[in-house]
């Protein structure tokens, strides 16, 4: 999905929170927010958000010489989520669908994101999520390709949601025990998303491989990652991708056995799926443009 205009207010902000969340003085924000504008001058409205905000970010951490500028944000967000952890199995146990039931919770984990536009409270997402009607439900389709799929690979999204996407991970493994999972992680921190570091913090290496894709974008750009990745990746039966930024850098790719699971959080996104802000998403990709 290309960026549009509203995206560069996005960014603009997002460079402006976190420079101050960093402790940077007035001068320095100054500064961080001019050098936002000339990256804007960089590009058409030909690439992705994602593109664009990791020339953002990466100029925060180089002018501030913080090489993970939201860290702290991600150690709350994994500690606050753990806290939801017996809730959301509790709730899984007892419902008549628990793969649906553990989408339900790993979308609601996507609400964890520093990026987004729209803030929703995570406590108030989960105690609704297991009730809410899905804006897009591409659910049949997906349980038919899960049955056919010998391989499965989840991309992973921001920190803190990767606590529900590790029992999603879990229940699919219950489920489907002949199969093999992956678990995929951004190759360097950027904003608050997942990498190899805060997977295997909380053990999602315990029920399966953690796949580094290599890219520093937030969502899977793959023109950015690795090649070892690639080959993995273009192999692989079925992909559930998590989040917004995967959802902008792979939806209407020629990547017909994936699947995008998120919480609509910005106008953009909204108005690409003919959706509301609010709505959650099981999609399955289409190709545009075929």
């Amino acid at each position: 999905m290309f960026i549009e205009p509203e995206c560069l207010v996005c960014i603009y902000n997002q460079a402006l929170k976190t420079s101050k969340l960093i402790g940077c003085d007035k001068e320095n924000i100054k500064e961080i927010l001019n050098d936002t504008n000339d990256i804007f001058t960089k590009y058409d409205f030909n690439v992705t958000p994602p593109f664009v905000v990791k020339d953002v970010y990466h100029n925060i951490s180089k002018k501030t010489d913080t090489k993970d500028p939201l860290e702290s944000i991600k150690e709350k967000s994994t500690k606050e989520a753990l806290k939801y952890v017996d809730f959301i199995w509790n709730k899984i146990k007892n419902s008549n669908d628990e793969l649906l039931s553990a989408i339900r919770a790993s979308i609601a984990g996507n609400v964890i994101d520093f990026g987004a536009k729209v803030q929703f409270d995570l406590k108030e997402t989960i105690e609704e999520i297991f009730e809410k009607k899905f804006g897009v439900f591409d659910y049949e389709e997906l349980k038919k390709d899960l049955n056919s799929a010998r391989n499965i690979m989840l991309v992973g999204d921001n920190v803190g949601e990767h606590v529900f996407d590790k029992i999603l991970l879990q229940v699919l493994k219950n489920k489907y025990p002949n199969k093999e999972f992956v678990y995929v992680v951004r190759g360097k921190p950027i904003i608050n998303d997942v990498t190899s570091k805060e997977a295997q913090e909380i053990g999602i290496n315990e029920i399966c491989e953690i796949v580094d894709s290599g890219v520093d974008t937030p969502g899977l750009d793959v023109k950015r990652a690795n090649k070892s990745f690639l080959k993995r990746f273009y192999e692989t039966d079925l992909i559930l991708a998590k989040g917004m930024g995967n959802y902008e850098t792979l939806y209407g790719s020629n990547l017909q056995n994936s699947y995008f699971l998120f919480k609509i959080k910005c106008d953009v996104i909204a108005n690409s799926l003919k959706k509301e802000v609010g709505d959650i998403a099981l999609l399955k990709n289409r190709i545009l443009n075929a």
